[in-house]
């Protein structure tokens, strides 16, 4: 009788174990299949998720200790275009950007508000996105003005209306049609103070709060430079002009 029972067991064993074998395969397919969907979902929202622009602060990093050199940059990365007109995507409304602009003579941040001259802004940030700004110059020095830069063609003209009024140390579009209408494409200058007589063109940025001090500075060595009438004696490089994105508040 015992070995009856024993012969049974022995038999049933190896069925057991099978079962279970079965049950734990099935286990780790259905374990491993939950874990790869996990997994790319997480991967799709890493790659597909947009980061939020930081909130706006008026910190910036000390301004670059210059002598105003002639020494021409070295840009490889530069696009020179011509380009499209940009879309309107290409900034965006309900943020704020900060623009520095790198010079030899040190540097000069702004603050651009795109809400103020849509067309304006937009052309100006894209241009400095796509480095076509990068290794340009200032090309005239007007006493009682500013300094002028960018006389190039990025292969487009935009209607840019009129914007707020400016003044000294604003970062400025300036016309590039002598008609009735302002159009800008890349030609932007630095007032050093009030405007009094007519300039046509639409302002872009304002001194960035905590900066004015160093933008003086810096667009007070590029207007003591050397000129004939207008012109630089010693090419003044634009090294590059940065963009970063904030939020509005």
């Amino acid at each position: 009788m015992s070995k009856t029972r024993k012969s049974r067991r022995s038999a049933q064993t190896p069925r057991a174990d099978a079962d279970r074998r079965r049950q734990w395969v099935t286990a780790a397919w259905a374990f491993g299949i939950i874990a790869a969907v996990a997994v790319a979902g997480v991967v799709t929202q890493i790659v597909t998720s947009k980061p939020e622009p930081k909130p706006l602060t008026s910190t910036l990093p000390a301004p670059t200790v210059a002598s105003c050199t002639g020494e021409s940059p070295f840009t490889p990365l530069r696009d020179r275009g011509p380009f499209a007109p940009p879309p309107r995507n290409a900034i965006d409304l309900d943020h704020i950007y900060v623009a520095t602009v790198k010079t030899y003579c040190g540097d000069l941040a702004f603050k651009i508000d795109p809400r103020d001259a849509p067309e304006a802004a937009r052309s100006f940030i894209f241009l400095a996105q796509k480095r076509y700004f990068d290794g340009l110059a200032f090309d005239r020095l007007v006493s009682g003005l500013g300094a002028f830069a960018a006389d190039a063609d990025p292969g487009y003209k935009l209607e840019a209306g009129h914007g707020k009024a400016f003044g000294g140390g604003d970062l400025v579009m300036v016309d590039v049609d002598a008609d009735t209408t302002i159009h800008i494409a890349a030609r932007f200058a630095i007032l050093t103070e009030t405007v009094k007589h007519g300039l046509a063109a639409v302002r872009v940025g304002v001194p960035l709060e905590g900066s004015t001090a160093a933008n003086q500075t810096t667009i007070g060595r590029i207007m003591r430079q050397p000129v004939t009438g207008t012109t630089p004696d010693q090419t003044i490089y634009i090294v590059h002009v940065d963009i970063q994105e904030f939020t509005r508040g």
